[in-house]
């Protein structure tokens, strides 16, 4: 079940994102992920776990923060706002 929460939010997050707007590019640093834009500064901080896409190209992206033995995805927009309710994977 949960191979199957992680492939739809995948999926639907490859279909949500376009190629119009300013792209933003994930990273890695100190094992944490985030966004950054085609200069290279920080948009959205690295303090993710996982990322579920390479670009950030429009309205959202999936990422993913594990505390407490607990995997919580979130969909952000360009701002590291939450802008869907958690999704919890048990």
């Amino acid at each position: 079940m949960r191979k199957y929460l992680l492939l739809s939010l995948v999926l639907l997050c490859v279909l949500v994102t376009s190629v119009c707007g300013q792209t933003l590019f994930l990273r890695e640093e100190g094992g944490k992920y985030g966004y950054v834009n085609a200069q290279g500064k920080a948009v959205v901080s690295f303090v993710y776990d996982f990322a579920y896409t390479n670009e950030f190209s429009d309205s959202i992206a999936f990422v993913c923060v594990v505390a407490d033995n607990q995997v919580k995805i979130k969909a952000i927009n360009r701002k590291n706002e939450r802008v869907v309710q958690r999704v919890h994977v048990r």
